[in-house]
């Protein structure tokens, strides 16, 4: 509607259901394409009432975002953006975006924005992060890749994020992956590591510390792990697939060593 007062031509009906008067409102909370957006990112249990009570977008965004927790109003915030991404792929370029992708691109984004803002936040010094850990800076000359997985078990998914700075724990470059399925943290985590090790790779990197949050990983890299099936089998791939010369760190853990020569 405000792109038709200024005279750009474009439909005034909403792209999905094409009946309704398209505004902000059913662009983000009336339509049955973001209502099923929203159910798929576990959120509409959260928005149904006040959206059922509220007289306009606005109100209802700046209420959502007063009133959900840290972590919801960020990920609130997150599919908003991907919502309207998705209307504007449709409308200018006849992209069809499913729901499935609107949430995952609305997750990838957030993972992402939480690894840029963790590196902004690490100084020359170690850090202490809220979970006790301390970031240390590797040695001169060298650079460090943190690897942290994320699993999203109502969307049989999990996340990678990498993170790569170097020894004045300066921010260089950082990289964020989607996976389907639910392994295990520690498969997870593994997975992360061969991610980073095939990141790495690409970028010419052939000498890293990785930092893991996982400690089983690291113990299985050693040879402490047992048993192990197919989080063994992910460890051997990364042991036998990768001419990188790393140094696996545990955070609180002293260094181990994996390499292949």
């Amino acid at each position: 509607m405000n792109l038709q007062r200024k005279g750009v031509s474009c439909p005034a009906t909403c792209a999905f259901c094409e009946s309704a008067l398209e505004n902000e409102w059913h662009v983000f909370f009336g339509c049955m394409n973001s209502i099923a957006c929203w159910q798929k990112a576990g959120m509409w249990q959260l928005l149904e009432q006040p959206v059922s009570v509220s007289e306009g977008f606005q109100e209802t965004a700046f209420f959502l975002l007063s009133s959900l927790q840290y972590n919801m109003k960020h990920k609130f915030a997150m599919v908003l953006w991907s919502l309207w991404k998705q209307r504007n792929e449709k409308v200018w370029e006849g992209v069809q975006r499913a729901t499935s992708e609107v949430v995952t691109r609305a997750q990838e984004a957030f993972t992402d924005w939480n690894c840029v803002k963790s590196c902004g936040e690490v100084g020359i010094t170690s850090v202490v992060t809220s979970h006790n850990f301390c970031w240390f800076p590797p040695q001169a000359g060298r650079v460090k890749c943190n690897v942290d997985a994320a699993l999203f078990a109502d969307q049989n998914g999990f996340g990678v994020g990498l993170c790569l700075r170097d020894d004045k724990g300066q921010y260089i470059k950082s990289k964020v992956l989607y996976h389907h399925g639910s392994p295990p943290p520690r498969e997870a985590e593994a997975l992360g590591l061969l991610d980073a090790l095939s990141w790495l790779g690409e970028l010419g990197m052939l000498e890293v510390d990785i930092e893991l949050d996982c400690k089983e990983v690291v113990d299985a890299l050693h040879g402490e792990a047992g048993s192990l099936n197919e989080f063994g089998d992910i460890l051997n791939t990364v042991t036998s697939a990768s001419s990188i010369c790393f140094e696996a760190l545990a955070k609180r853990e002293q260094n181990i060593h994996g390499h292949k020569e």
